[in-house]
């Protein structure tokens, strides 16, 4: 099992690399590596999102879910690709909005629906974005620059609007964080904590990929498999199709569509890919789980004693 220990200890160390190598994100291979772990790590905990499609429509169309289900989430993956060029301001902010509220659930407990428990889980879940955001705005948009393409003008609006939210985010963090020191969550606390100092210290693609990959992804695999009760072999072999398909997919929509010349893969163009792929993939994936699946499937959910393990697992 992952703990937070490891985590928090691997934050701890990309700092010290960061201070000693001087590392931006400029640093060669940086772009790479990132691409690989999302690749690796990031897109596979959405790899069984059709098997909750199935539990869903089979006993609605019978042998016909498969076509239902497809061809809406990969409808839904091609609007986010074709909003992030035709509308990239509105589409990049929702996306960011949609992570963050996605990444909190993902560590709380989803036990509670109130309008507090959503915020607080946008605030807190939002971090690895809210923090680059204020405290490394310049870099912030130069990536967002290499994501979006174009001149630049989207990035500069991008970070503009999306400062004044990161700004409330941050100060309900804060409350968050006194509350958890009055409740002596000290643990909960920690992950927090070490986020946030990996998001200010580090360049975002090193913060961004070791909280994406070695927290949230590593997290999300562990309540998955416990959820569909698989030996990890079993999990492994059943996630890898859709998420092969998914990372082949993407690197075809990029060539056909020109984001990307599939043999000259520079570096814009690999995060230009890369977090377009992600974003395509993630909002289906963020629909599927936090709306459909927990709204007409609860019961597919972690029972509270499944999911009470698993987060003691990682805690």
């Amino acid at each position: 099992m992952f703990h937070a220990s490891v985590y928090l200890s691997i934050c701890g160390s990309c700092v010290a690399l960061t201070a000693l190598l001087r590392l931006d994100n400029d640093a060669v291979g940086l772009a790479w590596i990132a691409a690989l772990a999302i690749g690796v790590l990031g897109v596979p905990h959405g790899g069984l999102d059709h098997w909750a499609g199935k539990r869903l429509l089979q006993p609605r169309i019978k042998r016909y879910w498969s076509l239902a289900f497809f061809p809406v989430y990969l409808a839904v993956g091609l609007g986010v690709a074709a909003g992030w060029a035709l509308f990239p301001v509105v589409t990049v902010i929702v996306f960011f909005l949609m992570s963050a509220w996605h990444f909190g659930r993902e560590e709380s407990d989803r036990s509670s629906t109130s309008a507090p428990s959503h915020l607080m889980d946008l605030a807190s879940g939002g971090l690895i974005i809210w923090t680059p955001m204020l405290f490394r705005s310049a870099e912030t948009q130069q990536l967002l620059t290499h994501v979006c393409g174009g001149d630049g003008e989207a990035a500069a609006v991008i970070v503009a609007l999306t400062r004044p939210i990161a700004t409330v985010m941050l100060c309900l963090v804060l409350m968050f964080w006194a509350k958890l020191c009055r409740d002596r969550k000290w643990q909960q606390l920690s992950i927090g904590l070490g986020t946030f100092v990996v998001a200010w210290s580090t360049p975002i693609l090193v913060s961004f990929t070791v909280y994406f990959c070695l927290w949230h992804s590593v997290l999300g695999l562990q309540h998955l498999r416990a959820n569909e009760g698989l030996s990890w072999r079993s999990f492994l072999v059943h996630v890898a199709p859709l998420s092969i398909a998914a990372i082949v997919g993407t690197f075809v929509m990029g060539h056909y569509v020109g984001i990307v010349s599939i043999d000259a893969l520079s570096r814009s163009n690999l995060l230009h890919l890369s977090f377009l792929g992600l974003a395509s993939i993630a909002v289906p994936h963020v629909i599927m789980h936090e709306v459909i699946v927990d709204r007409y499937l609860p019961e597919s959910n972690c029972d509270q004693d499944d999911s009470a393990s698993v987060r003691g697992a990682v805690a």
